[in-house]
């Protein structure tokens, strides 16, 4: 006789090498859907996409968001050299901890590329990749290149 299953259970649940859906909440690609082709978005609303972005991959709720202040909280962007020059960069949301931690390798930052992002929140460690977590590491790197970011390093407003 062959075990009973829970049928209903069973086809809620994504098997291992189905595509996952996007978490829940994370609408912060709507706010850039007003850009279109090489138009770059403003920092501001780049910005908000990718506040919105960190908050629910640290898992918080709306509310918990006014609550934390998280919208006001300060963002630092830190590029990094490797052996060859320009690596990376490393975003970070102001708090102790951090509210949200993200190592951005420089091939991830043009529009056409394929590369692994890793955001670290409370210990837990997330790999964002296009087929993964596409709206998230969308914004992330739509925020870079709205800041003026590319493959080459640093902007030229920042040297």
């Amino acid at each position: 006789m062959a075990p009973a299953t829970n049928k209903r259970h069973a086809a809620r649940r994504p098997r291992r090498w189905q595509e996952r859906p996007e978490p829940r909440g994370l609408r912060a690609i709507e706010i850039l859907d007003d850009y279109d082709g090489d138009e770059q978005p403003t920092v501001d609303a780049a910005g908000a996409a990718f506040r919105r972005v960190a908050a629910t991959l640290a898992g918080y709720s709306p509310r918990m968001v006014r609550a934390d202040g998280m919208d006001e909280r300060e963002i630092f962007v830190t590029p990094f050299n490797g052996a060859y020059g320009f690596a990376g960069v490393v975003i970070t949301i102001n708090g102790s901890p951090p509210r949200g931690t993200f190592l951005v390798p420089a091939d991830a930052i043009p529009a056409a590329s394929w590369s692994v992002i890793v955001h670290e929140y409370a210990g837990r460690v997330k790999r964002l990749t296009p087929t993964s977590h596409g709206q998230a590491y969308a914004v992330v790197t739509a925020y870079l290149r709205a800041l003026g970011y590319d493959r080459c390093g640093v902007p030229a407003s920042a040297s």
